[in-house]
């Protein structure tokens, strides 16, 4: 993943499409099966209270004190009577030491200087998805298109989707292809692969998948 975002805010992304998947299609038995540890997230008020039931689903996301039983992660013993230098220099070998292991091979320099992380093994994210791209999508997607009630993409649409998104309290955020251009056509495109890439990732999301 090229963001710099933690895994909760991706993981909150996918929730919130499956939420939409819920309301939107119907789910085959096996498609039920996969969620079923993430119990009925319709039933949640809001991604924060779902996830301080469920979040332990998705194995240690920040690096803290305590010992972790997690397939996810590994734990480390720091002495504290040695410089901070010498231990991260330590930590990062044995990080680094333990991926080459999980990955059954010799990482290169530059692999290793990537943002490389190893994808959770039962929901992974997949591919490396841009943060903002799935946050506007989402956002474009639930609070204008399913909201505004809207079933097909031309000017009416447009002209919602800016407004809602000026119309914001907390976040004035507008994103780059909804600014005011002379090229309406082009912006009109893009808002429709934006929908287009809403309904695929809830297709991908109904089989397990997020978001590719």
């Amino acid at each position: 993943m090229s963001d710099r975002k933690s895994n909760k805010q991706f993981y909150r992304v996918w929730f919130e499409f499956l939420k939409l998947g819920l309301t939107r299609s119907k789910f085959t038995k096996k498609e039920k099966d996969f969620y079923r540890d993430w119990g009925d997230v319709l039933s949640y008020k809001n991604f924060d209270e779902w996830w301080n039931s469920k979040g332990h689903l998705f194995g240690d996301i920040k690096v803290e004190k305590g010992y972790s039983f997690n397939e996810d992660s590994i734990n480390l013993k720091v002495p504290l009577t040695q410089p901070i230098t010498t231990s991260l220099s330590q930590v990062r070998d044995i990080i680094e030491n333990e991926i080459d292991e999980r990955y059954g091979r010799q990482l290169t320099p530059k692999e290793k200087t990537n943002n490389l992380k190893l994808p959770h093994k039962k929901y992974p994210i997949s591919g490396q998805p841009k943060y903002q791209t799935l946050e506007d999508t989402l956002v474009i997607y639930r609070d204008v298109y399913v909201k505004k009630d809207h079933s097909k993409v031309g000017q009416e649409l447009l002209d919602d989707c800016r407004k809602y998104f000026k119309g914001r309290k907390v976040n004035k955020r507008v994103p780059d292809f909804l600014r005011e251009q002379d090229d309406n056509l082009n912006t009109l495109k893009n808002l429709r692969r934006s929908i287009q890439r809403g309904n695929k990732i809830i297709k991908n999301v109904k089989s397990g998948v997020f978001p590719d």
